[in-house]
């Protein structure tokens, strides 16, 4: 296996090293550096029999005692799985994380809180054009840049892993903004629960944060909470609440409004939320944009929609 050698070693030295350990043997044939699927290793091809018996599963003194592996597919595919189970008992998802959010900074922010090195990272931008102008107008117009990333971090051991979905909030607040953490694994205890909303907040205000909902997100018993994004015509915010609803102080709130400063904001169980019939200027449910009677508006041309 490659990661039995000093990791800035390039595969030619590692091949150099591979025959001054055998450098008295002389019925090998040939050295072959081999990848396969998310493992790395080497193959050496020996002549006879006798020199294959004499050197299989035998510790290399000059390869640090390493054990050279009878090559088979069995054991290559047996390999192959361990190491994508280890990889992903050592992995987490990131996700609501800001476009432009320094991806340095967020690596940081994480080793810090989880006293843990980070192996790699992996961020997944969405389709992001730099310049629009040569798009038809309607696409033009409707065009909305992306607001959020998703990053998958690879720690150097599980217990960061663990450690980190263990807390009893569902995300890590930074600045005024909340990275929601999932497992990797659809299968894995939670992942339904932390990305399948319990509630859903309509009327927000745009300039209002995550901090700014702190009272009414402990009330719900939140364990994390994202914006959705927003468009240009976008009076209000609307945000999606998630909980474990098999926590004991959890109770199952039916729709309700709360006050916040001169804002009326909506409350819903999420299984029963249509986006498509709320207006987005008094965030009712049943009173979609067509049926709204405020009467201070434009329509935008393109594609007709209200500007309130």
């Amino acid at each position: 296996m490659k990661n039995i050698f000093d990791k800035e070693k390039s595969n030619n030295e590692i091949l150099n090293d591979l025959k001054n350990a055998f450098l008295t043997e002389h019925d090998i044939i040939s050295y072959r550096p081999v990848k396969r699927a998310t493992i790395e290793f080497f193959t050496i091809l020996i002549g006879t029999k006798e020199t294959f018996d004499k050197l299989k599963e035998k510790p290399v003194p000059l390869l640090n005692n390493a054990v050279p592996q009878i090559f088979t597919n069995e054991k290559i595919d047996e390999l192959v799985k361990y190491n994508i189970d280890h990889l992903k008992s050592r992995s987490i998802n990131l996700l609501n994380v800001p476009i432009n959010y320094d991806i340095n900074l967020l690596i940081k922010h994480k080793a810090n809180f989880t006293s843990s090195a980070i192996d790699s990272y992996k961020e997944y931008i969405p389709n992001r054009r730099t310049n629009i102008r040569n798009l038809p107008p309607k696409l033009r117009f409707n065009y909305k840049a992306p607001t959020y990333k998703k990053v998958t971090l690879t720690f150097n051991k599980p217990n960061a892993v663990e450690y980190l979905l263990s807390q009893h909030k569902w995300g890590i607040l930074i600045e005024n903004f909340l990275v929601r953490i999932t497992p990797i694994e659809e299968n894995k205890a939670n992942f339904k629960e932390r990305t399948t909303p319990a509630y859903v907040i309509t009327g927000i205000p745009l300039n209002a944060t995550v901090l700014d909902l702190l009272p009414l997100t402990d009330h719900l018993k939140a364990r994390s909470i994202e914006f959705l994004p927003t468009k240009s015509v976008s009076l209000h915010k609307i945000a999606n609440v998630y909980c474990n609803i098999n926590d004991q102080d959890f109770t199952a709130y039916n729709k309700f409004n709360t006050l916040f400063e001169e804002f009326k904001l909506h409350i819903y169980p999420a299984e029963i939320f249509k986006l498509n019939d709320t207006c987005g200027y008094w965030c009712l449910d049943g009173h979609n944009v067509y049926h709204c009677t405020e009467k201070d508006y434009t329509i935008i041309p393109h594609n007709q929609e209200r500007k309130f």
